[in-house]
């Protein structure tokens, strides 16, 4: 890995945060990629003098030696399924959890958890789930802590260090984590290219004036018994569903409303790597493939609609762009050759490689998802509308 990056402006933001409100714990809710974002996240704040936080894992990480590093970095484990048998639950263990994490931010402790669950599987962001943060907010409501600072993460890879997902997109099961499999990942580090790591921190936001703005806009809209039954319910079906913590309809829907409003900044926030603009050009606009010059026109114009609206993880002109992406993603998703004196590019068409190659495009989804449900919304409304044209001339000519 060549480096990772943080904008020491964001990290000058978290300083303030935290001189202004000294007592208050931070709760850093990343959007998680890969197994180094538990490492990464704390080494960023450790070397700019901010306390590293204490950080939730599932026991799957609990391996021999790399499992005490990760705790001796500040890790906790915790059962990913809590309740060992379907339908009954385990009273016992939700209770210690719970405690646990109370006594934690009641002592000021900083706090570190996955707010999707797990890693992403598809580069897109996961659906939230909220069982800590119901754990945070029942503090906040029972008085425990006076108020937390809620920092949404964002993180993005230039080159995936974990591999790839497809064996798992396909259908087949995870292969779990173990000491050969850990160590192997590192000599693969050591060995091969992975490019830039990136972690940008949102601006925090404090749990108690987001729960007040949330439940005063919940008492205006006086929702009905049947609109709060369509109301989305969060998952509950592993480590981290909202039964961690039995609470109301009401409660629990305050909680994920928080939780998709953190997904939702973490993901709009997420900077757009080298490797994420060219796959998404690849798979959007030039599924055969482009001469390096056509490449190069797409992602300036890309440039020029990201460029003040969303972080460029990258600079430099877009041919030098186009050709250490394309080295870095290997000739395994993007293949090279010279037609009529040009380079051409082209992905790698096979359905596993366009799986991998779509992890990294998607990353671009968040960016462009509002605009292209209004323009959906536009096209299907025009069609409608000439549809019921051509039906009335339709009818107007018969008669």
């Amino acid at each position: 890995m060549s480096g990772v990056a943080a904008h020491p402006a964001q990290v000058e933001m978290i300083k303030r945060a935290i001189e202004k409100h000294p007592d208050v714990p931070l709760i850093f809710l990343p959007l998680h990629r890969s197994h180094l974002d538990y490492i990464m996240v704390s080494f960023i704040l450790l070397n700019n003098d901010i306390k590293c936080p204490l950080v939730a894992g599932g026991d799957n990480l609990r391996i021999p030696v790399f499992g005490s590093i990760l705790r001796y970095d500040g890790a906790f484990f915790i059962k990913r399924k809590i309740d060992p048998l379907t339908g009954k639950k385990d009273h016992v263990y939700r209770a210690i959890l719970h405690t646990y994490l109370q006594k934690c931010l009641t002592a000021g402790h900083n706090v570190e958890f996955f707010i999707e669950g797990g890693r992403t599987r598809t580069g897109k962001p996961c659906m939230p789930k909220s069982g800590i943060l119901s754990v945070i907010v029942d503090a906040f409501n029972d008085k425990s802590i006076s108020d937390a600072l809620i920092v949404p993460v964002s993180i993005n890879y230039e080159k995936l260090v974990d591999g790839n997902f497809v064996r798992e997109q396909l259908g087949q099961k995870k292969i779990p984590e173990s000491f050969a499999s850990a160590a192997s990942a590192i000599m693969k580090v050591l060995k091969a290219r992975y490019g830039l790591m990136r972690i940008d921190f949102n601006e925090p936001f404090s749990l108690s004036e987001l729960v007040k703005s949330l439940r005063k806009s919940d008492t205006a809209h006086n929702y009905t018994p049947e609109m709060r039954r369509l109301q989305h319910k969060p998952s509950s079906s592993s480590l981290f569903g909202t039964d961690v913590v039995q609470e109301e309809q009401d409660q629990r829907q305050l909680i994920d409303n928080i939780a998709r409003h953190v997904v939702y900044d973490s993901a709009r926030a997420t900077s757009v790597m080298t490797t994420n603009a060219l796959a998404f050009l690849l798979l959007n606009r030039f599924r055969d493939g482009a001469p390096l010059s056509i490449l190069v026109e797409a992602l300036d114009e890309l440039r020029a609609v990201l460029n003040g609206v969303r972080d460029l993880g990258f600079t430099g002109s877009s041919e030098d762009v186009i050709r250490y992406a394309t080295d870095l993603l290997g000739p395994g998703l993007v293949s090279k050759e010279m037609r009529n004196g040009q380079l051409f590019i082209k992905p790698v068409v096979m359905i596993p490689n366009v799986i991998e190659l779509s992890y990294y495009s998607n990353c671009l989804i968040p960016h462009f998802a509002l605009e292209s449900i209004v323009v959906t919304c536009a096209t299907l409304l025009k069609r409608e509308t000439e549809r019921k044209t051509n039906t009335d001339r339709h009818d107007h000519v018969e008669e």
